[in-house]
């Protein structure tokens, strides 16, 4: 019953995504509705849904050992003598059967409580694909933010150019400047054209990519990506620790492994024990088909009681248990590697967290430095105090000096991204 109820609320949960997913194009998406369109989409969430399911029947298999066995037979024997083809004999038997195990030493509790925990390993794997899912998303979403803001650059770029080309021409007209200082300008003014065509194409694709993880049309317009407006807050190395420790599905789901084989290993170990089974049992037999007809009808009933112990069977109960408690060891080496390595990745990304937060504050200050500088260009380049080519760097310094800004942003956001997927927090 407390499976039924999951299930259907899964079912719930999907169809609620669902109708999400078909409005997402009509107003602006955020992060969070992109990641639950992905998830109502994603052909690998249904094939995990279908590996719970069969989990589910599996445990009701293991169930099914503690409920007693019925069976049914009903046989009947003719013999015809071979000279006349009469019918010289007839035998029929009806049995009909109900047998309980009384003891299997524990074997049948132990499955059963290795099939249960099974199905929480699988769980965990689908939790950990659904965290995954959403870290995709995030970092194609946070990547299309960083082509939008480029194409801005570029744009920007272009426009600085394209005024200065104006200037110059103008200049040229009355003599006051070269004509090579224009061609100058004209080469960087193209240079800019196909940057700004790039970055526009490169938006473009970046979109039609977030549309195909959540397998819906995205309209540029519909991304406001209002995530990126504050810079996200962390905290210490040990809260981190110790969400991972308690939130982190690939270590969850290894834990519950670790507790599965344990069960497996005593389950193996039951084979040494014998193996104590009940039946009763009744039994009629008569000489027609029909058993009531002649009359030499014979019925009995029969309990039976039977026990069976193995003292020998070529190694294989011993192997059984040697190769489960290998199982067991396995586990818990790749516990131990798993920790390790997120533990490693997490202190790097604090590291690279506090690096590209310092670099924030360097490349606000460069751009600063950037726009004086090109201001003052400006103005020198009015007196002929500066070249066509002082200029055309000052102007080109700034856009760099945007670019580093919006590496060291974006990386900032992705090292953010990278620590809610070690403690599975989305």
């Amino acid at each position: 019953m407390k499976q039924n109820l999951i299930n259907t609320g899964f079912k719930i949960v999907w169809m609620i995504l669902g109708i999400i997913g078909i409005s997402i194009s009509c107003h602006a998406a955020s992060l969070k509705e992109l990641q639950e369109m992905s998830i109502a989409n994603r052909n690998l969430v249904k094939y995990h849904q279908q590996k719970l399911e069969k989990q589910t029947l599996e445990i009701t298999r293991q169930q099914g050992k503690f409920e007693p066995t019925v069976n049914f037979q009903y046989g009947n024997t003719q013999m015809v003598e071979n000279t006349n083809k009469k019918l010289a004999n007839q035998q029929t038997l009806f049995t009909a059967q109900v047998s309980y195990n009384l003891f299997s030493g524990f074997r049948n509790k132990y499955d059963l409580s290795a099939s249960q925990l099974s199905q929480k390993v699988g769980e965990h794997e689908m939790n950990s694909i659904l965290q995954e899912i959403k870290y995709q998303v995030a970092l194609t979403y946070l990547d299309a933010n960083g082509k939008k803001l480029t194409q801005a650059i570029v744009e920007t770029e272009y426009s600085l150019l394209k005024k200065r080309h104006e200037d110059a021409v103008k200049k040229h007209a009355v003599g006051l400047i070269n004509k090579n200082e224009v061609l100058k300008i004209s080469v960087e003014l193209d240079n800019a054209l196909q940057k700004m065509k790039e970055t526009q194409a490169d938006y473009l694709k970046s979109i039609n990519s977030l549309g195909f993880q959540v397998n819906t049309d995205i309209k540029p317009a519909s991304l406001t990506f209002e995530e990126y407006e504050n810079l996200p807050q962390i905290r210490d190395i040990a809260y981190y620790k110790e969400q991972m420790m308690q939130n982190k599905q690939e270590i969850l789901a290894l834990q519950a492994l670790e507790k599965t084989r344990e069960y497996l290993v005593l389950s193996a170990k039951s084979g040494v024990y014998p193996k104590i089974d009940v039946a009763m049992q009744y039994n009629r037999s008569g000489d027609d088909l029909l058993m009531g007809t002649s009359g030499n009808n014979n019925d009995d009933i029969r309990v039976l009681l039977s026990g069976t112990i193995n003292l020998f069977d070529g190694k294989n109960t011993y192997c059984s248990i040697q190769q489960a408690k290998l199982d067991l060891r396995m586990v818990r080496c790749d516990i131990d590697e798993l920790t390790q390595k997120l533990m490693c990745d997490l202190k790097n990304n604090l590291i690279d967290y506090e690096t590209h937060l310092e670099n924030i504050d360097v490349s606000k200050k460069g751009i600063e430095q950037a726009e004086e500088n090109l201001r003052v260009s400006e103005n020198l380049h009015q007196q002929g105090l500066e070249t066509t080519t002082d200029l055309l760097d000052a102007i080109l310094h700034l856009s760099r000096a945007k670019y580093n800004y919006i590496y060291a942003r974006n990386t900032l956001f992705l090292n953010y991204y990278m620590l809610l997927r070690l403690i599975d927090g989305f």
